[in-house]
């Protein structure tokens, strides 16, 4: 039965093509090519031939220097140091006496400034002859993964691109986005608006890299939908962006890791535990009892910038009553501990309330049984 459908042939791109490294010229093919490139007039192959041998350098690191790489002033120098885009390492190179005559030749004859391109494209009007396919962009990317990797619809690289990236296993194409990491995250995942629907696990990555701008960070977790589901494989130094930025589930776990976190901030926990949709989501579930959460309960009881709304909820939530009033809340907190009998009805407890008969009034009210059964409480007028 033959093929159906709009099925259609490509022939292999390395069809008829030697791939792979390539056996290395040897020193009478260098010579012989310099001397028909010195025939033919050809000043800038010569001059990108010779300080490619002098160099040893990779293609994109060849084609990226500018001429303040190799020139100090307006001389050609005898040695010049680059960082590699592979590597991110820096790497000395001796430029000789052949190649600086040439490229003199050549800057004076492109009138090329230092600011330029050493090797500016011959075909199009782009001051870099660039590196082609190999390059880092959003159309590259796109069309390797529709073009060479086959997949038909290009939606997922535009709503999750490092995860569908990550999806795809082909080696080579993840090992180019982690080569320059920092640049694909700020120019491409950024620059794409709608890009908001990564993966935990994608998330998490990025997170776990110590070479990213926090502000990239920001700007990337701020768009995600998914929140993460605890702490444990997040930096401590990102713990509290995690929470101004609500990117992890509302769970009382998380916020008792947070306490515990060398990242704590009691600012951006009480901001987190005020959103509606994070008291929603929490308080379906009973607030630990156990001693080790004793923190967490502490931390909220002591909360006093909660709005009085989310502070009333919390303090509801609480699953046993704290033995000492906590010092320092406003008048209106204190009314909710008291009303909502979260606090031991003491003597001590009656006198730190000295301040305002009214809180007062209002303790021996709602404890009236224990205040009538307990001699050492003094008498307060009705």
């Amino acid at each position: 039965m033959g093929p159906t459908g709009n099925f259609i042939q490509r022939e292999p791109w390395n069809k008829g093509k030697l791939v792979g490294q390539k056996v290395p010229f040897k020193l009478k093919e260098i010579w012989a090519l310099r001397v028909r490139l010195q025939m033919g007039g050809r000043v800038r192959e010569l001059a990108l031939f010779n300080l490619g041998i002098d160099s040893k350098l990779r293609g994109y690191d060849l084609v990226a220097l500018k001429v303040r790489d190799v020139c100090h002033g307006d001389q050609v120098a005898t040695r010049a140091i680059i960082m590699q885009q592979k590597t991110r390492r820096p790497v000395q190179f001796e430029i000789t006496q052949a190649t600086k005559d040439v490229l003199q030749v050549w800057i004076k004859q492109a009138r090329l400034k230092s600011e330029d391109f050493l090797f500016p494209s011959r075909l199009h009007e782009s001051p870099h002859s660039g590196t082609g396919r190999y390059e880092l962009t959003i159309a590259n990317l796109e069309y390797v993964y529709k073009e060479i990797l086959g997949h038909r619809d290009i939606e997922p690289m535009r709503l999750r691109n490092f995860t569908t990236i990550r999806s795809t296993n082909d080696v080579a194409l993840i090992n180019r986005v982690e080569r320059d990491f920092n640049s694909y995250l700020k120019n491409i995942i950024l620059s794409i608006q709608e890009n908001s629907e990564e993966d935990v696990s994608a998330i998490l990555y990025i997170l776990g890299r110590d070479d990213i701008d926090q502000s990239d960070i920001e700007a990337f977790l701020g768009r995600q939908t998914a929140r993460l589901p605890g702490l444990e494989d997040v930096p401590e130094r990102l713990h509290a962006i995690i929470f101004q930025l609500n990117a992890i589930e509302a769970t009382w776990t998380n916020c008792l890791d947070f306490i515990k976190s060398s990242g704590f901030n009691k600012d951006d926990l009480i901001a987190y535990l005020d959103l509606p949709s994070v008291r929603s989501a929490i308080l379906r579930h009973p607030m630990p009892s156990e001693p080790e959460s004793f923190e967490l309960r502490e931390f909220l009881i002591k909360a006093g910038s909660l709005s009085d709304a989310a502070y009333e909820e919390y303090v509801n939530a609480l699953p046993s009553l704290f033995e000492s009033l906590p010092t320092g809340l406003e008048p209106v907190k204190l009314r909710i501990l008291i009303s909502k009998e979260k606090i031991a009805f003491s003597n001590e407890n009656f006198e730190a309330l000295a301040a305002s008969k009214d809180l007062q009034v209002l303790f021996v009210a709602t404890n009236i049984k224990k205040y009538l059964a307990n001699p050492d409480i003094p008498a307060i007028d009705d």
